[in-house]
């Protein structure tokens, strides 16, 4: 049975660094990047050396036309898991890249009407639920309509090979179904716990069913506190170690503790 080795960076460069640590040792088959087919080119040209990384990234810039704060925040993660493999020329024809350019303009595009959301949220004062639903849901809408495509793109490239390492930050539950329904078992690497943002929760309740009113404006203000804990300190790394030890200290309360929304 193949097997699929998945690797969850979520943004974080912490997370990054490690996934680039994994990297470095294995030999054994594909990686797969959770980024542009189109960017595959640029991606095996910089890992043998013929690019340089300013090029590298000049060329994510010109094919998703993405804002320089979403480029930059993509950036974040990825910067050591690419340098890990620059020199590896042998291994270049092993790296892909398995979503479609459209998807991935798509997500940038929704992502950027968030922001703009969140900003109006803060200037106003006041959760504009009707919206937040609308987008929330052209967002699922999004990932529902271009998953297919890269379901079978990652099938297509891991082939017939014993072992793969993937980068996906999706949901690992619908990956691990389809994936064992073909025959392949899938591995999360240990990267250590990770918790979701206020905004990641909401899109997690709004896949399972119905949300209310409250709950979606509820998950909003907190992920305006989220924000605000990113905006007060140094990094967003600093920020979510934060929020995580303050999520973990919530959860280790005794029953019948006090409870704090903040």
């Amino acid at each position: 049975m193949s097997k699929v080795i998945s690797l969850a960076s979520y943004g974080l460069r912490s997370r990054g660094e490690r996934i680039a640590e994994f990297l470095r040792a294995f030999r054994r088959g594909p990686i797969l990047f959770d980024l542009a087919e189109d960017f595959e080119v640029f991606l095996r040209s910089y890992i043998r050396e013929e690019i340089s990384e300013e090029e590298l990234w000049n060329g994510y810039r010109m094919l998703t036309g993405a804002p320089e704060a979403f480029i930059r925040a993509s950036m974040r993660a990825l910067e050591p898991i690419v340098r890990a493999l620059r020199g590896f020329k042998e291994r270049a024809s092993q790296v892909h890249c398995y979503q479609r350019l459209s998807s991935v303009v798509e997500s940038y595009r929704i992502a950027e009407r968030i922001v703009l959301l969140q900003l109006r949220s803060k200037i106003r004062g006041k959760v504009d639920v009707g919206e937040w639903r609308k987008v929330l849901s052209e967002e699922a809408s999004c990932a529902e309509r271009f998953w297919g495509e890269a379901l079978e793109a990652i099938l297509e490239k891991i082939g017939d090979n014993p072992v793969s390492a993937l980068l996906y930050d999706g949901d690992i539950g619908e990956l691990k179904l389809e994936l064992e329904r073909r025959g392949i078992s899938l591995e999360i690497f240990p990267l250590g716990r990770y918790w979701k943002t206020p905004l990641d929760v909401l899109r997690s309740m709004m896949r399972r069913g119905d949300v209310s009113d409250e709950e979606i404006e509820a998950c909003v203000r907190r992920h305006a506190d989220y924000l605000s804990l990113v905006i007060r300190s140094r990094d967003l790394e600093e920020a979510h170690e934060r929020w995580s030890s303050h999520m973990e200290s919530r959860i280790s309360r005794p029953a019948g503790g006090p409870k704090d929304d903040k």
